[in-house]
C-alpha cells in the first residue's frame, strides 16, 4: 500500500522565553510571588506567563514557540511538539 506524507505548509512561530519576546505579549506575571513548579516543565511558576491564544488563554513555558497558522490563528506548542511537526524552512534564494 502506498505511504503519502503532509505537503510543507510554512508557518510562522516565535519562541518564548521572557517577557518581551513576543511583540504581542501582554507582560502579566503569571503569578504574584508563588514559589511553586510548573508540572509540564518543572521550572518555577515565576519564569512563565499568560498569553492570548486562539483557543483561549493558555500558559506559556519558557522555550515554548507561540505559532502562527496561515489563518491567523495562534497556538502554543511546547518545544518536543514543536520540533516533532515542524523544522526550519530553507531560506529562499533572493532575487538577482
Amino acid at each position: 500500500m502506498p505511504k503519502y506524507v503532509h505537503r510543507p505548509l510554512p508557518i510562522e512561530a516565535e519562541q518564548w522565553f521572557k517577557d518581551g519576546d513576543i511583540p504581542q505579549d501582554k507582560n502579566e506575571p503569571f503569578c504574584d510571588g508563588d514559589n511553586g513548579v510548573c508540572e509540564e516543565c518543572q521550572r518555577p511558576l515565576n519564569e512563565h506567563n499568560w498569553r492570548d491564544l486562539t483557543d483561549g488563554t493558555d500558559t506559556l513555558c519558557p522555550g515554548d514557540f507561540v505559532v502562527t497558522t496561515p489563518s491567523g490563528d495562534r497556538l502554543r506548542y511546547s518545544q518536543k511538539e514543536f520540533w516533532d511537526q515542524y523544522m526550519l524552512a530553507p531560506e529562499e534564494p533572493s532575487p538577482v
